[in-house]
């Protein structure tokens, strides 16, 4: 049977679900470590042996990349456990997708499986630092994924304009931030 570290974001029934099918998890909640960055839950989960759970699909896609490349930089390869990735759903639905998982066979050591975007068989290994081919990281959606990132800070910046500029709020809201921006000297691109 398989063992698994349960990040915060995911529900407390899954971790119970598991149990009664035979599993060991071990939930974030329990250990105290909720307050924890997901480097440290990557890191615990990868000294216990046991996969990781999540529905934080953004920063363990950067997280699982960054071991992979620092590893191969600095001459050390310790592979971790696996990290598992799921929509955000019902407990029993996410304890099947991790069923399905495991019936497929599939290795998770040292691997990123991303079943919030397609199935859970997905998995992600980042290119080795040589170039050599793809082995199943897509850059393009970790591209995409920072893109996320930075038009959401830029929507944060301009509700921060919004709702600290001094203007009438008879406008409509766009105009408002407009203003909003060009007042405080941001530039409205991006």
């Amino acid at each position: 049977m398989a063992s698994f570290y349960i990040d915060h974001d995911v529900a407390n029934r899954v971790a119970s679900l598991l149990q009664a099918s035979g599993h060991h998890a071990v939930l974030v909640r329990t250990l105290g470590t909720m307050s924890a960055p997901d480097s440290h839950h990557l890191l615990a989960a990868t000294q216990g042996g046991r996969i990781l759970i999540s529905h934080n699909r953004g920063d363990y896609l950067l997280l699982h990349d960054a071991w992979h490349r620092w590893g191969q930089a600095w001459g050390v390869s310790p592979p971790h456990a696996g990290i598992l990735i799921l929509p955000h759903m019902p407990p029993e639905s996410v304890t099947q997708r991790i069923g399905v998982f495991l019936q497929s066979g599939q290795s998770a050591a040292d691997r990123l499986h991303d079943g919030a975007h397609g199935s859970p068989s997905g998995s992600r290994r980042p290119e080795p630092a040589g170039g050599g081919g793809r082995q199943g990281v897509n850059v393009s959606r970790i591209e995409e994924d920072r893109r996320t990132v930075s038009h959401s800070r830029s929507l944060a910046a301009r509700r921060w304009a919004y709702r600290s500029c001094p203007v009438e709020r008879s406008s409509t809201p766009r105009s408002l931030a407009s203003r909003a921006i060009r007042v405080r000297g941001y530039s409205s691109a991006g």
